[in-house]
């Protein structure tokens, strides 16, 4: 699916409108993206193309943005005299009360 805004915008109203855009897709029933494009034309108030630089002053033509980190499981709480499930596993199902 491909979301297009027409006609020159400043960066306050495109947030408003992609949030809008998605809060209506969320309505209708959309919950995740897998992956996402996002192509602006920079510009100043008079329609001056701008071309983003990195700090080695070459021109940004890609800007990823990684993706969500995964959670790490946690760790089970382990207290010194709870014993394991198995005498090969480090998972403890309870611990005891003392």
């Amino acid at each position: 699916m491909r979301i297009v805004f027409r006609g020159r915008r400043s960066l306050a109203n495109i947030k408003k409108d992609l949030i809008k855009t998605l809060d209506l897709l969320e309505s209708r029933g959309a919950t995740h993206s897998m992956g996402t494009n996002f192509y602006i034309n920079l510009c100043d108030e008079a329609g001056e193309k701008l071309y983003p630089l990195g700090h080695d002053g070459k021109e940004i033509e890609i800007w990823e943005v990684p993706g969500p980190k995964k959670a790490k499981p946690a760790s089970p709480v382990v207290e010194t005299d709870a014993q394991p499930a198995r005498p090969d596993s480090n998972v403890v199902p309870f611990a005891r009360r003392r």
